[in-house]
């Protein structure tokens, strides 16, 4: 998960950087809004779907792990 966000991430930064003149072009012919808002944008959105992904997952399966570790620890430390 991380590393989808970091090649969105670098990705956009790399557009803006070596090919402005894509992220420049208005969405359409009247429009003021050019294509790198709504690219922007989607980055955004993404890492937000992305991080709630990893905590759904956090707060099922890993909690699970975690429990499991600690009652095992516990248990043999009181043998």
């Amino acid at each position: 998960l991380a590393g989808i966000t970091l090649v969105a991430s670098f990705s956009l930064i790399l557009i803006s950087a070596f090919a402005p003149e894509l992220s420049a072009k208005p969405i359409s012919e009247s429009s003021v809004i050019t294509w790198g808002i709504p690219i922007g944008l989607s980055v955004i959105l993404l890492s937000f779907l992305l991080t709630g992904i990893y905590v759904r997952r956090a707060n099922s399966e890993f909690d699970h792990f975690s429990k499991d570790i600690v009652d095992h620890i516990r248990k043999n430390h009181d043998e």
